[in-house]
Formats: structure tokens, sequence, C-alpha cells
């Protein structure tokens, strides 16, 4: 019994010591950072570094992509979409780590969050400031202990990481009606009727999860182009799958490419702008898609098609990518608001890039955006210039690429073995 005793008493003072000189508890693999920033919720993060916050929530859900690392409450949670209540608060609070060596790191608290959810008080204790160091393998956030009224340990469990068992709602995501069905629609060439018999090549993700809400890019090819390039890579027109946004993605987003008609987008009586409604009613009713963000992107002919799409379907798709386009595939409606990317080459020999710099100032004036003569790179330099326009709402941008060379969608700046282009959509794209 004594020695019971004396046992007691070395494992409480252990614990005392350990809290005095900040002995890190470990959780798994990882350790609660502190100090930490107290954040309102709903809440987003994005970017590169290393940051500890404090959340008294985490809402319907969370769900993050490109991190290095991102631990609750010292538990693994990396680049993974999680029901918020699934996960067990520790104290009350939510302790979140986060991590990220890329601008395009992403992190989120999304749908409705209980009494309100939009104010969040610090946890007693906790210093509200905001910790960036620089991301890297050296840099391991760790918690020093605090010591309080009374010298209690304030982590001593550990939790298995939970089971995916809700799908998130409210404004963070939309999901379709397709989310919690057993998948039935696999990747590869779809067939379905749409005016006649009418194709698309689906990839959802290696490990696609039907309760998560996936972001939709839909990618047109160019004229005698195929889908089958566009979703295998390697042309000249598409380097890497999906115009290089499949590698950049990292099984956050389904993809589809359609096959036009003549290898084409005439969008004859608006036909094509039917056919991709019906790719999108099969997708919504069958996958998991976040119909808030459903993307249409393409080169050429394929550019012609998403400025389309962006005229007819801008209530359905929440932004556009253009590669060097024109309006070759009509434009019904074009007076709704929605995000507006596209690149043009100064020496473009098929489609001048003055077509292009007068589908961007449609949008810039249907935007609302501050018109300007964006600045545009010198002929011989090889080298590309990127704007976004001012004012406006920051929910519907235009953002203008000029680069010096001719019709292309893949172009690379002088001495670079990639091309600049696909990160600069992908990161368009994180914005919503």
């Amino acid at each position: 019994m004594k020695t019971k005793y004396i046992s007691t008493v070395i494992t409480l003072m252990t614990v005392i010591i350990a809290l005095m000189v900040g002995i890190t508890t470990p959780a798994g693999a990882q350790s609660v950072c502190s100090p930490a920033t107290a954040v309102s919720v709903p809440f987003a993060k994005d970017g590169a570094g290393t940051f500890c916050y404090q959340a008294s929530s985490l809402c319907s859900y969370i769900n993050s992509w490109n991190l290095t690392s991102l631990s609750i409450n010292g538990t693994n949670y990396t680049n993974i979409w999680v029901s918020g209540p699934s996960i067990p608060p520790l104290n009350g609070a939510f302790t979140i780590t986060y991590n990220s060596a890329v601008a395009w790191g992403h992190f989120e608290i999304g749908g409705p969050c209980s009494g309100g959810g939009v104010t969040n008080t610090p946890i007693p204790g906790n210093t509200a400031t905001r910790t960036n160091t620089p991301a890297g393998s050296n840099a391991t956030p760790t918690r020093t202990a605090t010591l309080g009224s009374m010298l209690t340990p304030t982590r001593t469990a550990t939790f298995a990481l939970p089971t995916l068992t809700a799908t998130p709602t409210g404004s963070g995501t939309n999901p379709s009606a397709g989310c919690g069905k057993t998948r039935t629609l696999q990747n590869g060439t779809i067939t379905i009727q749409s005016n006649g018999t009418r194709q698309y090549i689906l990839r959802a993700p290696d490990n696609y999860n039907n309760t998560r809400p996936y972001r939709l890019i839909i990618a047109y090819h160019w004229l005698n182009g195929s889908a089958q390039e566009v979703a295998n890579g390697g042309s000249w027109a598409s380097e890497t799958p999906y115009y290089g946004l499949w590698n950049l993605a990292n099984n956050s987003t389904i993809f589809v490419a359609p096959v036009g008609l003549n290898a084409g987008w005439a969008n004859t009586n608006g036909q094509d702008i039917t056919f991709t409604d019906a790719i999108l009613s099969q997708l919504k009713s069958e996958l998991c898609v976040d119909q808030s963000r459903i993307f249409a992107t393409g080169f050429s002919y394929g550019a012609g098609m998403s400025y389309a799409i962006a005229c007819a379907r801008a209530n359905v798709f929440r932004g556009v990518a253009l590669y060097a386009g024109a309006q070759l595939s009509g434009c019904s409606g074009g007076t709704t608001r929605i995000a507006y990317f596209a690149i043009h080459g100064l020496s473009d020999s098929v489609l001048n890039i003055s077509s292009g710099r007068s589908l961007r100032d449609r949008y810039v004036s249907v935007n609302g955006v501050t018109p300007q003569n964006p600045p545009e790179p010198a002929v011989g330099s090889k080298t590309h210039i990127c704007t976004t326009y001012q004012g406006g709402s920051p929910s519907y941008p235009v953002t203008w690429c000029a680069f010096d060379g001719d019709h292309n969608p893949n172009p690379h700046d002088n001495g670079q073995a990639t091309s600049w282009v696909p990160q600069q959509v992908w990161n368009f794209i994180l914005r919503f």
C-alpha cells in the first residue's frame, strides 16, 4: 500500500514539473500548439506558414487541402473533410495547428454553428497572439503548459481519427442530392442522352468519400482536340491531366472532360449548354458535389465554350478560366456576375488577343470592377503579367494574364521548365 502511495505521489510530482518547465505532452504523433489566437466561427485560413488557433466550435464540418499538417487538439486531420461534431473538444475548446508550405494551403470551419457561431471567447490562460513560423520539417508546433490557479494537466487523452458520418450544410458548401449515396457512377467514359447520344470522361478523387461535397471542374477541349487529351494530359495543349489542374487538386476535386460534336463547341441552338446541364444533373444526383463550387475551363474553342457558360449559367457556375478564347460558342445572357479568369498571348496567330480583351471587358463591366488598361509584357520578353482588377466585389473578381507568346494554354516563361498557368488558375479557383 505504501509503495502504491509513493508511486502516485511521484507521478503527480512528474506532472507538476512537466507543467512548470513546459514539457510537451504528446498526442499521437502531434502536440497542441501555444499560444493560440482565438478565432470566430465559421472560419477559413489560406496561405503558407505555421499558425496556432483556438475555436469554441467546429460547426458542421472542417475541411483542408494542400497542407503539410493540420491537427486539432493534437490529432491529425490533414487534408480531409470531417464532420465537426464528431471531433471531441478538449477542455471545451478546439486548438488548431495549421502548417502549410505553399500559398494555396487551405483550412475551413464551415456550416451552421450552434448558437450562431459568430463569436469566440479566448480560453482563460491563453494569450491570443498569432504565431507565424516558416513551414518545414523543423517547424514542429509545440504546446508549453501554462500554470493557472490549479496545477491540472490540460491534456491527458488522445482520440482516434473519427469516422465521417455527416454531410455538411449551410453557407460553407451546398451539397448535392448525391451526397450520402452509394457510388454507382465510376471513372471513365460516361454515355448520356442529350439531343442524341453524348459522352464525357469522369475522374473523381482516388479516395472519393460520398459524404464530402467536392468541387467540380468541367474542362472543354480545343478544336480537333479530344476529351481523352484533356483527361490524360501528355499533349501540347494539356501537358498534364485537365490542363494541369488534376495534380494540383490533390484529390479535392471532381473533374469532367466532355466530348464536343465534330471535335468542337459550336453550341448550335444552345445544344452544348444543354449537354452541360445534362452532365451536371447526372453528377449532382449520383455524386457528392459542392454546388457552390462548380467551374468551367478550356482552351481556344473550349475557352469559347467556357465563355458561353459564363454568359448562360452564371447562376450555376462559380467561375470560369479561359485560355486564349473568343466568342465562338455564343453568349446567351452575359449580364450576371461570375468570377472570371483569362490568359492570352500577345502574338496569338489563331485568335487575336483583341478577342480575349473583348471578352474580358464584358465582365469588367458586368462584375463592376474598375476599368483599366492592364500592363502587358514586352514582345520578345517571354514573360507574363497577371492583373486582378480593383473595385467591385471580391466574390466576383476579374483576373487577366497576358503573355509573350502564341496560341497556347501552357506558355512557359523564359528558361522555365514548366508553365506558370496551372498554378495561377488553381490559386484563382481556391479563392472560392
